[in-house]
């Protein structure tokens, strides 16, 4: 019994193997996070794409190849959310990396996208008026 209480005594726990567990819970938690709005907005945008877009910018989408877009777009959002479900267990692959660097990549441009559009007095939407009502306020 000593012996064995000295072994573990030389051989304390593996802290590197709890942080690796709490970072891949983390990872996790991004990846399905992800995936529910993404697959959210992608099934918004092909089944409502006017209904999503009006309450995003303000404005419904009218005209037949605006709507063919946003269901192209939906589509794209609905393959990203299916990539990132599949994925929430894989934390240390390229692939899972790569996957994680396109979808910052990704929601950076929409944040760039969506702020330009606010900020150049486009109309928006529910969704997005009070991001923009409150820079309004600060102007």
């Amino acid at each position: 019994m000593v012996a064995h209480d000295l072994a573990v005594e030389a051989n304390p726990p593996d802290q590197s193997r709890d942080a690796k567990k709490m970072s891949s819970s983390s990872v996790n938690t991004v990846y399905s996070a992800t995936a529910v709005i993404e697959l959210g907005a992608g099934l918004a945008l092909l089944c409502f794409p006017s209904t999503t877009v009006a309450l995003l910018l303000g404005r419904p989408l009218e005209a037949l190849p605006a709507l063919t877009v946003a269901r192209v777009g939906g589509t794209g959002l609905l393959t990203l959310g299916v990539a990132c479900w599949l994925a929430r267990s894989d934390t240390q692959s390229r692939a899972a990396r790569g996957l994680i660097a396109a979808m910052v990549l990704y929601n950076l441009g929409v944040v760039f996208i969506l702020g330009a559009a606010g900020m150049q007095s486009l109309p928006v939407g529910v969704v997005l008026s009070p991001v923009f009502a409150d820079m309004d306020r600060r102007r």
